[in-house]
């Protein structure tokens, strides 16, 4: 969708940012869980990532059993 190469991460610390899309800065945060998506589910964020320079997060679930990724 987003017509990027696979990250590796042998390019070393990405500040954060996993995608550039029309000129925004993404970081995608993604949790693998062993049962479906609750409401009261927290994401896997920390204070010391608000400073990094995104515009935008995108917070993922990823139930590993049925290999299903929830947005």
């Amino acid at each position: 969708m987003f017509q990027v190469e696979l990250i590796t991460g042998n390019e070393g610390f990405d500040n954060g940012v996993d995608l550039e899309y029309f000129g925004l800065s993404i970081d995608v945060k993604t949790m693998g869980r062993t049962t479906d998506v609750k409401d009261y589910y927290v994401n896997n964020f920390i204070a010391l990532q608000k400073n990094y320079p995104t515009n935008v997060f995108i917070f993922c679930s990823y139930y590993i059993e049925k290999k299903e990724l929830t947005v």
